[in-house]
């Protein structure tokens, strides 16, 4: 469990540096990195509420990874191709064996999804979090993805809605589209820093949740101590010219 909470915070840690870098310049990619930081918190969510999560992610990560060594692409026709014929005559450990199987259909073909909990619609994971941890973290994270999903899963799949967004445009309530330069980067501005807001509540919620099997008192009071200081710039931040 440790392990696998280290390695989810420490991919919101390299997400969250990418977010910073960028949210000067615009809207569309810090929403939809937010995807990424949101989903991992779910992640680490369920790491903590169950044991068997863990391994179930262990044996996707290594079947995943042993898939891999075999996939090509046709460049003559764009197919894709994976060469594992029979793996049971592959010299390689049980533990990876019984993974590969795990994840496998009877038509032979990968199941993506890494466990069960993970094919739920995201309502159903706040409210699994919520129930075996605490039901101020759902509510937290039920904010969050008010605040997050619509928009960076539209930004995410390229559509139109997605592109006008980053833009500032409303196909409906024209009287407050973006006209000019100026305006996009005021724009961008009470965006984003609205969103480093809610981004600072997720990121405090995904320690709550470590603080549920590894106590950061600490950690814990610092990051209160950011997430008050941001919540007032996002509150100036409506009033900036």
């Amino acid at each position: 469990r440790g392990m696998a909470i280290a390695f989810t915070l420490n991919s919101i840690i390299e997400t969250s540096r990418s977010i910073l870098l960028i949210c000067r310049h615009n809207v569309r990619d810090t929403y939809a990195l937010s995807r990424t930081l949101f989903d991992a918190t779910l992640n680490i969510g369920h790491y903590s509420i169950d044991s068997d999560l863990v391994q179930k992610a262990i044996k996707h990560a290594s079947q995943k990874s042993f898939r891999d060594l075999f996939r090509e692409v046709n460049l003559q026709n764009g197919t894709t191709i994976n060469n594992i014929s029979d793996i049971d005559n592959f010299p390689i450990p049980d533990g990876l064996k019984e993974a590969f199987n795990e994840f496998t259909n009877s038509k032979n073909k990968e199941i993506r999804e890494w466990s069960p909990e993970s094919k739920m619609n995201v309502f159903k994971k706040i409210h699994l979090i919520s129930s075996e941890i605490d039901e101020s973290i759902g509510n937290v994270l039920n904010f969050c993805l008010f605040s997050i999903y619509r928009h960076s899963s539209e930004v995410i799949h390229g559509t139109l809605f997605g592109s006008f967004f980053g833009l500032g445009f409303n196909l409906i309530d024209k009287t407050n589209n973006v006209k000019n330069p100026k305006e996009h980067e005021k724009y961008i501005y009470n965006m984003n820093a609205y969103l480093m807001h809610v981004l600072n509540l997720l990121l405090e919620t995904s320690l709550k949740i470590v603080n549920q099997n590894y106590p950061i008192p600490d950690t814990l009071k610092s990051s209160r101590g950011y997430t008050n200081h941001l919540s007032k710039m996002a509150t100036n931040s409506k009033t900036v010219d």
